[in-house]
C-alpha cells in the first residue's frame, strides 16, 4: 500500500500543481493532504479529491491555526473523506502539549460524527511511539470515542479507504456504453 502526504498551505496555486500532478498521484493508494491554513482547509474539504485531511502531532499539541468548521466537515465525509488523528502526539511530557491534542482531537470527532469520520494512526517518528491497538484505543476515549469506535479507526475504516479508492481507479478505467 502506497500513500502520498501533501502539506497544503497556499491555495492559490493548489488546484493548477494538484492538476499537473494528476498522473503520479494516481499511482498512489490513498492521497492525504495536511491543510495548514483555514483556507487550505476549505479547500481539502470542499474541492479536494483526497482521501484523507490529516493533521501532524506538532499542529495538534497547539491551538490550531483554523477553525474545524463542522459543516466544510460535513461535506468532506459526504465525499468520503475522513480526518486522521496522529495518537502520537498524544506521547509528550508537557502537560499543555497533552491537553491541546485531547482538545483538538474532541473537536474533530465531534465535527466528524461522533467519530464516524475519524481515522487513528500512529505518524510515529521513534519507536518508542509505537503502541499496540487496544492502548491506542484506550487513548482514544480521551478524544470522545468508544472503544470499539477507535478500533474501527485503527483498522476498518483505513480497508474501506482503500477499497474505495481500488473502485475509483477501476471505475475510472471502465467503458462505459457500447
Amino acid at each position: 500500500r502506497s500513500r502520498i502526504t501533501i502539506e497544503l498551505g497556499d491555495i492559490d496555486g493548489a488546484h493548477a500543481t494538484l492538476t499537473d500532478l494528476k498522473s503520479t498521484l494516481d499511482t498512489y493508494d490513498l492521497i492525504a493532504v495536511v491543510p495548514t491554513t483555514g483556507k487550505a482547509f476549505q479547500y481539502a474539504c470542499s474541492t479536494m479529491d483526497v482521501d484523507v485531511i490529516a493533521f501532524s502531532p506538532e499542529a495538534m499539541q497547539s491551538r490550531l491555526k483554523f477553525q474545524l468548521n463542522h459543516s466544510l466537515m460535513d461535506k468532506a465525509r459526504a465525499r468520503g473523506v475522513v480526518f486522521e488523528i496522529p495518537y502520537s502526539a498524544m506521547l509528550t511530557d508537557n502537560a499543555s502539549k497533552r491537553q491541546h491534542v485531547i482538545s483538538n482531537a474532541n473537536a474533530l470527532v465531534q465535527g466528524a460524527g461522533a467519530g464516524k469520520g475519524i481515522v487513528v494512526s500512529g505518524q510515529a517518528e521513534t519507536a518508542f511511539q509505537l503502541r499496540g491497538a487496544h492502548d491506542v484505543a484506550n487513548m482514544a476515549t480521551f478524544f470522545g470515542m468508544s472503544e470499539e469506535g477507535a478500533l474501527d479507526a485503527l483498522s476498518t475504516r483505513w480497508e474501506g479507504l482503500l477499497g474505495r479508492r481500488k473502485e475509483a481507479k477501476s471505475f475510472k478505467g471502465m467503458t462505459l456504453g457500447g
